[in-house]
């Protein structure tokens, strides 16, 4: 997946894609031990979700997600970390 994507205010929370390589997913085979923790992917649909996505097909079929940062309390303040950061960062860059 890309890294995160601006911040969405609405939401709360950031989204990422399926990263890609001349118009592949790009993909990883990782060892368990690798692996740091888990995340809630939520699948962004605009206005209407689309009737074919099913929970075996969502993460080929969806172009993007959000990051669900309320699903456990760590990911909560950690992600608040990274807005506050952001925030800074942005108000930062629009003063020069």
């Amino acid at each position: 997946f890309t890294p995160f994507q601006p911040y969405d205010d609405i939401t709360g929370m950031f989204s990422v894609a399926p990263s890609q390589r001349n118009r592949r997913r790009r993909a990883s085979i990782i060892p368990i031990t690798a692996i740091v923790r888990s995340c809630h992917l939520i699948p962004v649909w605009g206005r209407a979700a689309n009737i074919h996505w099913t929970s075996e097909n969502v993460l080929e079929r969806c172009t993007r997600f959000y990051v669900n940062t309320y699903l456990r309390h760590t990911d909560f303040v950690l992600f608040q970390f990274l807005v506050d950061r952001w925030r800074k960062t942005r108000n930062t860059s629009s003063i020069l």
